[in-house]
């Protein structure tokens, strides 16, 4: 448990740190790194619309995750514990 607060922490630190220096959009093995989560758990949660995701290109490499989503996802998960 100590290690999930202390990723928890991490990850809200991180996300702080880019948004100070404006990232907006995650890359999905940065998303995936950000919020622990599988590949395949990404992708379920931008169909569910829980992440927003963008891709110029369908088809190709290219989604990106919008650091909005991803705090709103992060803050809505820390919130059921």
């Amino acid at each position: 448990m100590a290690f999930e607060v202390c990723k928890a922490e991490s990850v809200e630190t991180l996300l702080q740190i880019r948004s100070l220096m404006g990232k907006l959009l995650y890359r999905v093995n940065e998303t995936m790194d950000i919020l622990a989560i599988e590949k395949s758990k990404l992708y379920e949660l931008v169909q569910e619309g829980e992440l927003i995701g963008h891709n110029d290109s369908p088809g190709h490499k290219g989604l990106r995750i919008t650091a909005e989503s991803i705090r709103a996802y992060y803050e809505k998960y820390i919130e059921k514990k």
